[in-house]
């Protein structure tokens, strides 16, 4: 009896979270009259790839009210949204990594504090610190560029890869550092030649963390870029004053999805086991 209001829970959680999903690709496969019928049909009836070649192509946007919307290609904003999202990883995994196996192996005054503080401050919601960060990186002549961007990116995934990768490290034998440290070997070469081979599911834990919180951030993107902006904001713009294109906007949510899906399915081993590690160390 456990055993099938487990099923059925896992089910009703599993259709829960697929049907949104379900419902945003059939829509990018509908025509615009389609999604605005009376009668609604689970399965696209007038299968259509026409949304997805214009938001590739880009062009004018006509709904059923006057007046039309421009509908950017999606792919250079892709482009640049892949730029950023992969140099914040490789960023957080650089700066994340020290800072965790400092964290995780050593004691000094104000370690506790230290972590507190910094998570407590990743804690506060993005628009409460927008103003301050674009007043910093203007001053830095950053606006409007992928390194200012970039930069704000880092800042916010950074202290959660920390905590991520400090977790991971923890589940490591302290042992490894004592041999090394017997056999003669640094803090610095124990890190690099001990440690980190030992720790590749916590790297790619940090780094699909850091990928798709960058993937999918609007805010930073929004305010720091204005003419090259990337994808989140892109598609805010599928919108005008009194229409919106949303079998296009469906079209363009799916193919932002995808990337991140992948990156997700083909790390799925090591991303679980790198988030596991922390939870069984005590165990």
């Amino acid at each position: 009896m456990k055993k099938i209001f487990l099923y059925l829970f896992l089910t009703i959680g599993l259709l829960y979270i697929l049907l949104p999903f379900y419902w945003l690709v059939c829509t990018s496969f509908m025509t615009l009259s389609e999604l605005g019928a009376k009668e609604q049909s689970l399965i696209p009836q007038n299968f259509t790839l026409g949304n997805y070649y214009q938001i590739i192509l880009g062009g004018y946007f006509y709904g059923a009210s006057q007046g039309s919307i421009y509908l950017r290609s999606i792919l250079p904003y892709m482009g640049r949204s892949l730029i950023v999202a992969i140099s914040t990883a490789i960023l957080a995994i650089v700066m994340a990594c020290p800072a965790s196996y400092a964290y995780s192996r050593f004691n000094f005054k104000g370690k506790n504090l230290f972590f507190f503080t910094m998570l407590v401050l990743r804690s506060l919601p993005p628009i409460a610190i927008i103003v301050p960060f674009f007043m910093i990186i203007m001053r830095m002549q950053l606006i409007n560029t992928l390194p200012g961007i970039i930069l704000a990116h880092v800042s916010f995934v950074l202290p959660f890869s920390i905590w991520i990768f400090r977790e991971f490290l923890d589940g490591l034998p302290k042992a490894l550092d004592e041999a090394a440290f017997i056999d003669g070997a640094s803090p610095t070469q124990t890190f690099l030649r001990i440690i980190m081979p030992n720790a590749t599911s916590g790297l790619f834990a940090v780094f699909v963390f850091a990928f798709i919180t960058s993937w999918s951030e609007f805010l930073f993107a929004l305010v720091l870029l204005s003419s090259e902006t990337t994808l989140p904001p892109l598609l805010a713009g599928f919108q005008a004053a009194n229409q919106v294109a949303w079998t296009q906007l469906a079209a363009a949510s799916v193919i932002s999805v995808i990337l991140p899906v992948i990156l997700v399915l083909l790390t799925q081993k090591y991303l679980v086991k790198g988030l596991a590690a922390g939870i069984t160390k005590g165990i």
